[in-house]
């Protein structure tokens, strides 16, 4: 009897510790639909957005091109900006992740570039380390590698996502 049990134990153990080894599943990351409904807009409403931004951006550059100086020298726009779905997963892994906020912000070369956090149940940003990389981190005591400091214990945030310049990258109805 108690050599069934182990075997039985040995046997459940062993696959837990299999299925714990695999590699996550690719498939739909699940959603409530009510939710997500709160922020889709029709396919055409979209491209109209990203026509007008296109066009704004042109007006914008022959406006600043009449004070002599170049749009793109100040500030590049570029027309999209892409991140994998493991950047996007690591954000809404964090604990107590409802979202993502996206930040506009600029590079030292004057492009524009997209900066992403997670947000917690009441709308703030949740500030933490996201990957540990094992790069930005100082050592706090000299000769004591685990007693490390940063900006915010080594906090994160995504960026450095696929950036599509003009002309358009992909043809898409988004892109047009």
């Amino acid at each position: 009897m108690k050599q069934h049990r182990f075997a039985y134990h040995a046997a459940l153990v062993a696959i837990i510790l299999l299925n714990a080894c695999r590699p996550p599943q690719k498939g739909p990351i699940p959603f409530d639909p009510q939710k997500a409904a709160l922020h889709t807009i029709p396919i055409d409403e979209a491209a109209g957005l990203t026509r007008n931004f296109r066009a704004t951006r042109t007006r914008l550059a022959a406006i600043v091109a009449k004070s002599g100086d170049s749009l793109n020298r100040i500030l590049r726009l570029p027309s999209a900006e892409s991140f994998n779905r493991d950047a996007i997963a690591v954000l809404l892994n964090q604990k107590d992740a409802q979202g993502i906020r996206i930040y506009y912000g600029t590079d030292a070369a004057g492009v524009a570039r997209l900066v992403l956090v997670p947000i917690d149940s009441r709308g703030n940003d949740i500030i933490t380390r996201l990957v540990d990389n094992g790069k930005d981190r100082v050592a706090a005591i000299p000769g004591i590698a685990t007693a490390t400091a940063g900006a915010q214990d080594g906090a994160q945030a995504m960026e450095k996502g696929q950036q599509c310049d003009p002309p358009p990258c992909n043809a898409s109805k988004l892109s047009r």
